[in-house]
């Protein structure tokens, strides 16, 4: 690829075209794999296209009739492909060759299916807690199914047999080949966008492992994953199991089943409404009866303990006090009137002052002996004062303190009454007569103790 050439010396067109060719014959073969979206035949040729199952990639491939009408490979099959890029220098176009070809083997792809259900089960796309009930009575379903297929039958009759008003938004689409994932989630996206689809069905009837691999597909099971409308998965029969089941957020084992799991039957509702209206008649006239008996015994009651009532039964009760009141009071006033009279006519009560006077003399008496007994008491008591004082004086110390003696006490106040126990320098107070005096011992005194 790096000939001599310059913008003088130039290289000729077939010898650009030579050395390209040379240098894609220096590249190596490559296995792919992917999913035959067509194919076509010619005399010798056959020319196929090679799409991606995950997304939306094809290249053209050329293969001679003989490797292909060995191989057993057909439109829509999955292929393992032994692909070299040539050149055709004449016409100056690229093209893809396949020296082998094989379809993907059963075991291959379960292998990869096991892969991608573990991938997905980490990232929590199979989580039971991310599923959605269903609603109760959808305004309208969205159904996707294959075109003119006994699927869209099963569901749309046993849903309409049980909810007779069911409406449905109906999109036909490839259910298997090469076709089958772009279109389901084209048709999802389109139901997602009506207001009024609360669910949607996405349904197949039976068939091969290979006619269901696309309701196994990671773009489609991701685009289930992300919407926002439930989304309820009927493929294939009661062992057909594609990962489509795991991710959706209802599995109907067959497309009948879908019909009648999402609208509940009417009837049975209806009997069901019936049932409830018929109790809850029994409860509301029970109720009422029962409310009824209470307002009865209610009124009695009132009646009995009326506001009327009890100021009546109030208004004779105060007036039978008072009539016993008024008897009373008139009783005691003539009782009183009487005693009044019989104390007036007494003798006393004529003179009173003649009660007083024996009483006044009486008190005179007792108030000249009241004085002499104070007065003798008051002396007797003086004359005892006398004789504690001078015994109080001859007991006192500052009777002794008169006397010329003196009372020495070391300074925290303990008396000192031993010469012996005091030490030189020694601090001490002295107490006399008229006051006291600080002090502090010279020497240690030398006691000589004789005995008189």
């Amino acid at each position: 690829m790096t000939a001599p050439n310059s913008e003088e010396n130039p290289v000729p067109v077939r010898q650009a075209a030579q050395l390209l060719r040379d240098y894609l014959g220096r590249l190596g073969n490559i296995w792919v794999e992917g999913q035959v979206a067509e194919l076509r035949r010619r005399r010798r040729l056959a020319y196929l296209t090679l799409r991606d199952t995950d997304a939306e990639f094809s290249i053209p491939v050329v293969v001679g009739l003989d490797r292909l009408d060995g191989s057993g490979v057909d439109t829509g099959n999955r292929v393992v492909v032994d692909l070299k890029l040539e050149y055709w220098s004449n016409s100056g176009q690229l093209q893809w060759r396949a020296r082998q070809l094989q379809p993907l083997g059963e075991g291959a792809l379960m292998r990869q299916l096991a892969a991608l259900k573990k991938t997905l089960a980490a990232e929590g796309l199979f989580a039971e807690d991310r599923k959605r009930p269903l609603p109760f009575v959808p305004r309208r379903v969205g159904l996707i199914c294959g075109r003119r297929a006994a699927a869209h039958d099963d569901v749309v009759t046993n849903a309409q047999r049980r909810w007779p008003t069911m409406e449905f938004a109906l999109r036909e689409v490839a259910v298997q080949g090469v076709n089958c994932v772009p279109e389901v989630i084209a048709a999802l996206s389109e139901l997602e966008a009506i207001p009024d689809v609360d669910v949607i069905v996405i349904t197949r009837g039976g068939g091969s492992f290979e006619d269901l691999l696309g309701f196994s597909n990671e773009s489609l099971l991701r685009a289930v994953s992300g919407s926002a409308t439930p989304v309820v998965s009927a493929i294939g029969h009661e062992e057909d199991n594609p990962l489509l089941d795991l991710v959706a957020d209802v599995r109907a084992s067959t497309p009948t089943a879908a019909g009648k799991l999402i609208v509940p039957d009417a009837q049975s509702e209806k009997s069901k409404l019936e049932e409830v209206k018929r109790r809850l008649a029994r409860t509301f006239l029970a109720q009422l009866k029962s409310q009824q008996t209470t307002l009865a015994h209610a009124k009695d009651r009132l009646d009995r303990v009326s506001p009327e009532q009890l100021l009546s039964g109030r208004r004779l009760d105060i007036a039978e006090t008072l009539r016993r009141v008024q008897r009373f009071t008139v009783n005691q006033l003539v009782t009183e009137q009487t005693q009044f009279r019989v104390l007036r006519q007494r003798p006393v009560l004529a003179r009173p002052e003649e009660m007083l006077r024996p009483r006044l003399e009486e008190l005179g008496t007792h108030q000249i002996s009241l004085r002499r007994a104070t007065a003798v008491g008051l002396a007797d008591r003086h004359r005892d004062l006398i004789a504690s004082s001078a015994r109080l004086a001859a007991l006192s110390p500052q009777g002794t303190l008169d006397r010329g003696y003196a009372v020495v006490r070391r300074q925290d106040g303990s008396l000192i009454t031993d010469a012996a126990d005091v030490t030189a320098a020694e601090p001490f107070t002295v107490r006399v007569r008229d006051g006291s005096f600080a002090a502090k011992v010279a020497e240690t005194p030398q006691i000589d103790f004789k005995e008189e």
